[in-house]
């Protein structure tokens, strides 16, 4: 069975969910306010630029943020990296997420394009945080090895 992650993998993990999490707050922030102020008419390059980029940088905040959920869930042994390694638990809309700008992506506000630029090079960190989980073996968690032991100790023998 796989082992509890090694600290620095903790600390760097929960450092970077705090960041997600965060710049998803920054995001709603940034949208709700620009909601409220209506909208600036832009060029019709940039209006599709707007909508395009909006889905990309929601699609990246959401992918981050599951994938991170399912390692905190890893961590707190509420399931086995195995199941964490499976295809439908890895990073999904990798071509969304790290496609090139949309045509007209140069003409948008300058503070939806920084929250465009920290989000991707959060999901760079996070792609690279994955593949280093599944190219790795990863022993039991503490709590997986006592409920174990406790399921053994607990079932009568055959």
């Amino acid at each position: 069975m796989a082992s509890a992650a090694p600290a620095a993998d903790i600390i760097s993990l929960d450092k970077i969910y705090a960041e997600t999490f965060g710049l998803m707050n920054e995001t709603v922030d940034y949208l709700e306010k620009q909601k409220k102020a209506g909208h600036t008419p832009l060029p019709a390059a940039a209006s599709c630029a707007y909508i395009g980029e909006s889905m990309r940088l929601t699609t990246r905040l959401m992918q981050m943020a599951g994938w991170l959920m399912m390692q905190r869930a890893v961590h707190n042994g509420e399931m086995s990296a195995e199941e964490a390694r499976r295809p439908e638990h890895c990073l999904g809309s990798i071509k969304v997420c790290v496609g090139p700008p949309m045509e007209g992506a140069g003409l948008l506000p300058r503070e939806f394009t920084a929250l465009l630029t920290r989000s991707q090079a959060l999901f760079d960190r996070v792609r690279r945080l994955e593949q280093q989980f599944l190219n790795k073996t990863v022993e039991a968690s503490p709590v997986q090895n006592i409920m174990r032991d406790l399921s053994k100790r607990l079932t009568p023998d055959s």
